[in-house]
């Protein structure tokens, strides 16, 4: 009778042991589950830089709402802190800046980075679209052009989020209209980029290099005769009070991208992705739209008493001749091949 005794309070005392030992066990895990859950939820906070301005009309008013966008609705998953017009980091620190950790993100213009990531400049070649449309068809979110110039960029250490459009840089000069290749010669023209040096040297003018800031003084004084430029760049820095023509052409090709380094992308938690890049969807149809928009509304009103030249297909032809040895010249430097390959995309061949 003794040992039956005993043996039941043996037993009573291990089913004791057993659910003290459950109960520890989902206590421990529960608190695991728990502050892994806070860990998760926990707030993603990052800071974006960009040089550009308000001043820049057609273009500026993308940036602040991709940034809107991704605050309304990344409320407790990410959040951007936004440093405009040079704040935090000047045009040229951008890319250095965003490395090092001084901005989590950039908006950034193409022709700051094409001599350190020269396969962009794909995109930047003059007369390659027929259309502004069909350029913005072909290069956004989800395009074969989009997914290579990503694919490119990762391969180099850095994730390209986005591809925002600036409308096409034309011609425009101060003495003479622009009608054929031989029109530009000898004339000194202000370009922003490497590439677009090599195309006005192409029609044989020679480029000058200097920041927009500078041209105005520069056309008055006649230390340049011309400019190739986004519409807004003449608005906004009053050059259409010297300049006299515009030719309408696709001689060169801006964007603002976004960008932050492919190992930092990688490390953001899963939502927050996702919500920046439907923001990046959303910002790329939005600087289009917008910056079109305010194209039109420019050449309607305070442009109106430009002398616009507009191309026919034969004077297009003509400058497209002549730019082969550009496309020649871009495909060599960054590898025949892959250049040659770039193009093919870009063509839709």
């Amino acid at each position: 009778m003794l040992r039956v005794i005993f043996t039941r309070s043996k037993l009573a005392a291990v089913k004791v042991f057993v659910m003290f030992s459950i109960m520890m066990f989902l206590l421990t895990t529960g608190f695991v589950a728990v502050s892994n859950a806070g860990e998760t939820s926990k707030e993603l906070k990052l800071v974006m830089a960009t040089y550009l301005v308000p001043s820049y009309k057609g273009i500026f008013p993308a940036l602040p709402r991709f940034v809107d966008y991704v605050n309304k609705h990344g409320k407790g998953i990410v959040q951007i802190d936004f440093y405009h017009s040079g704040t935090l980091l000047k045009g040229k620190e951008l890319l250095s800046g965003v490395q090092s950790g001084t901005a989590d993100i950039i908006f950034q213009t193409d022709a700051y980075i094409s001599g350190t990531y020269p396969m962009l400049g794909a995109i930047q070649l003059p007369l390659l679209y027929n259309s502004e449309e069909e350029r913005y068809q072909k290069n956004k979110l989800g395009t074969p052009v989009s997914h290579f110039l990503r694919e490119k960029m990762k391969e180099k250490g850095m994730a390209l989020l986005a591809i925002g459009q600036v409308p096409t840089e034309y011609i425009w000069t101060v003495k003479k209209p622009v009608r054929k290749p031989s029109d530009l010669k000898g004339l000194r023209m202000r370009v922003s980029g490497k590439i677009d040096s090599k195309t006005v040297a192409t029609f044989d003018a020679s480029p000058v290099r200097m920041p927009s800031a500078e041209a105005f003084m520069a056309l008055k004084r006649g230390v340049v005769d011309g400019i190739m430029a986004y519409s807004g760049t003449i608005a906004g820095r009053r050059l259409d009070e010297v300049l006299k023509y515009c030719t309408i052409g696709a001689f060169g090709n801006m964007h603002v991208l976004i960008l932050t380094p492919q190992e930092r992308w990688e490390s953001w938690p899963e939502n927050a992705r996702k919500i920046l890049m439907e923001a990046a969807k959303r910002y790329e149809a939005d600087m289009y739209k917008t910056c079109m928009k305010y194209i039109e509304t420019l050449f309607e009103t305070r442009f109106k008493d430009m002398k616009v030249v507009r191309l026919d297909d034969k004077e297009k032809s003509a400058f497209k001749k002549d730019l082969t040895k550009t496309y020649s010249w871009w495909a060599n430097m960054v590898g025949k091949s892959e250049g040659e390959r770039a193009l093919k995309i870009i063509r839709g061949k």
